[in-house]
């Protein structure tokens, strides 16, 4: 059983507060309680069995190269938890590794050669490294740590390095250096993460620090406040008395005063007994020590556990701010919104498209129960054209509206308001999207606040992980889907142009995922026929000029939904080449069902979902080694059926992942 279960942010908090309780010895936990955090538990399992095997894996491999390496977080803290419970509890879905600067060059050689993996953009100090079985690796030579709003300080790597800890299987960081990084990485996130606080907690136990030793370590980095506040949150969380011993004897300071009653501020009194609204109002908040204050002073209660069992009324009407007008090329927001109108876990969707400068309103309903419009926007943007939209959806169409979904972060943030729930759908990485910088920072700074304050879904694993590293979010994900679930016996589309064999691409055409070199030598290729691309084009200039000049390539213009099996059908061999980036790492590709729900066979790239497939006529292989694995493919003539999951299925895991009562298995009061 895993203490940090993958749920949404209030569930998280509130079976996390019953588990802790559980460990604590404070309280008894419900069996079907238990079996749930059982179930929610199960992806971060194999997630953590993955990178288990990814840490030794590296290991060897950096060893045989003579890099000197240590690790950090991951087993180091695994192996600690384990001794303070008695079991394995600590769950994690990254691999950090940390190596000298010298060595970064042949430490990145190695995880990209030797162990096949794929790299990413580099930050400070830091490069992403995806391996070949999927687990990803953050291969840092820097630690770099914020601390306050002015001040940076680094750690030094070659210091931690001589004084790497060998004395178990696997190279970690000398004891005292692993409770300094544990603190500093964990007040970036405010400390508000329960793994984090019990992270510093069940170091102090297993390694019996002294005041003297800790006290010098802290000041030494000028990182004594950092230390001091996340010691006070894991004697809060835990209650330890080796824990209290510790932090009681750290000095003081103002601020750390501050950070303590705080800390205990958000707790109802401690002499009444605790209402199950209070509990869950207590833990969506985004005071930092919120859940911490709770678990250390929750009562036993039972009214409070079988209210965290409860879920809210259903919500009639959903209003969904969509970053895609309604069209004919359905995407996840229609497939969706179609499915959970149909079955009926809604009432209805205000469709909310995304506005255009200086054109006018529209609105009209595609289908019953589904009402799309489209706000004005009579200024720019820059001159505050999206405030006049907010006010105006505001004013006419979100007053009656029970569930706020966004997937525009930035009109979604101007629309919310405290009389309705909100919830993020994420589906993409906008970080590392090509935008003007000004547009970025836009979005960024409204997904970070939405990340305080509404509750989070995401479309990938990929983007889980990102959002639980950024902001401390566990959110649950709900991946995408095809509308059928074979489209075996699907009719062919006829009349396709060009000579077979027929290879092809449906989705959208953009140079931020579309790898332009790589189709253009596979449209070279003498064992291929003619090239399709179908879809929405916004390919740029430079990619239509490198197309114009391969005669078999041909490109069509968008294909309504329904058509798209009939097209898949009329190919020989489907294509997602893709262009491998941390944008195109964090999508959850519709085409990576479509196509498999296809008997063709399919040549993707380690990117866009593919990198976490496998299936019977998948080939997914880097970019040199594509054209080789496309003229394979046509070589072959056997037929796979595969089965893949429908947008019916991927309605009923949305509507429980935000917490319909009409969902399949959620009750409502």
């Amino acid at each position: 059983m895993r203490l940090i279960p993958d749920a949404p942010p209030d569930a998280l908090a509130a079976d996390g507060v019953a588990l802790l309780v559980r460990h604590l010895g404070r309280s008894t936990l419900d069996p079907q309680v238990r079996q749930d955090l059982r179930d929610a538990a199960l992806p971060l399992l194999v997630a953590t069995m993955r990178c288990q095997e990814a840490t030794t894996e590296v290991h060897d491999a950096f060893e045989a190269a003579g890099i000197r390496h240590a690790i950090l977080k991951g087993e180091g803290l695994a192996a600690a938890w384990r001794q303070a419970f008695g079991e394995d509890l600590r769950t994690y879905t990254d691999v950090d590794i940390l190596v000298a600067e010298r060595d970064r060059e042949a430490a990145v050689r190695v995880l990209t050669e030797t162990l096949h993996g794929y790299e990413g953009a580099a930050t400070a100090g830091e490069t992403p490294v995806r391996l070949r079985g999927g687990a990803p690796v953050d291969l840092h030579w820097e630690l770099l740590n914020d601390d306050g709003a002015t001040r940076r300080h680094r750690l030094d790597t070659e210091e931690l390095l001589d004084r790497v800890d060998l004395s178990g299987k696997l190279p970690v960081l000398h004891p005292l250096d692993a409770l300094l990084h544990t603190c500093l990485h964990a007040v970036v996130s405010n400390g508000s993460r329960l793994a984090a606080a019990v992270d510093v907690a069940v170091l102090v136990r297993r390694h019996r620090y002294s005041a003297e030793e800790v006290r010098a370590l802290a000041a030494s980095h000028r990182a004594a406040l950092a230390v001091a506040v996340m010691l006070d949150r894991a004697a809060l969380v835990t209650g330890w008395p080796e824990v209290c011993s510790l932090a009681r004897a750290l000095p003081g300071s103002p601020w750390r005063a501050l950070c303590r009653r705080a800390a205990c501020s958000v707790a109802p009194s401690e002499g009444r007994r605790w209402t199950g609204a209070e509990v869950l109002r207590t833990t969506r908040t985004g005071t930092p020590s919120s859940v911490g204050a709770l678990v250390a002073r929750l009562p036993q209660n039972v009214s409070v556990q079988r209210h965290l069992k409860r879920r809210e009324p259903a919500p009639g009407r959903v209003a969904l701010i969509s970053l895609e007008p309604w069209d004919v090329v359905w995407r996840r927001n229609q497939h969706l919104v179609h499915e959970l109108v149909r079955q009926g876990l809604v009432d209805s969707v205000l469709f909310v498209e995304p506005p255009l400068v200086f054109k006018p309103t529209r609105r009209f309903e595609p289908m019953p129960g589904v009402t799309v419009v489209r706000p004005p926007l009579p200024l720019i943007r820059r001159a505050g054209g999206l405030r006049i939209s907010a006010a105006w959806l505001k004013r006419r169409w979100l007053r009656d509206v029970d569930l706020l979904w966004i997937n525009d972060p930035v009109l979604g943030l101007l629309c919310m308001d405290r009389r309705r729930r909100a919830v993020y759908d994420v589906t993409d990485d906008w970080r590392f999207a090509k935008r003007p910088a000004r547009l970025t920072a836009r979005i960024l700074h409204a997904e970070g606040v939405l990340a305080r304050v509404a509750e989070t879904v995401v479309c990938s694993d990929e983007l889980a992980r990102r959002w639980y590293a950024r902001y401390g979010v566990v959110a649950p994900v709900v991946n995408n889907a095809a509308t059928r679930s074979t489209y075996l016996g699907v009719e062919p589309e006829p009349g396709l142009r060009g000579e077979g064999p027929h290879i092809g691409y449906v989705g959208t055409l953009h140079d931020d995922r579309l790898d332009i070199e790589l189709l253009v030598d596979v449209a070279w290729s003498p064992s291929v026929g003619t090239v399709h691309l179908v879809g929405p084009d916004a390919l740029s200039d430079d990619a239509h000029h490198a197309f114009g000049r391969v005669a078999n390539l041909v490109i069509h213009p968008p294909v309504p939904f329904e058509r798209v099996p009939h097209w898949l059908m009329a190919f020989d061999a489907l294509l997602v080449p893709h262009v491998v980036s941390d944008f195109t790492l964090s999508l959850d590709a519709i085409k990576a069902f479509e196509y498999l729900a296809t008997d063709r066979p399919v040549i993707a790239t380690p990117t866009s979902g593919f990198q976490d497939l496998a299936a019977p006529g998948l080939w997914v292989v880097d970019p040199d080694h594509y054209v080789d694995a496309v003229e394979q493919s046509l070589r072959g003539d056997i037929a796979v059926a595969r089965v893949v999951a429908t947008w019916e299925e991927r309605a009923q895991e949305f509507a429980a992942a935000i917490r319909l009562p009409s969902a399949p298995g959620v009750t409502s009061r």
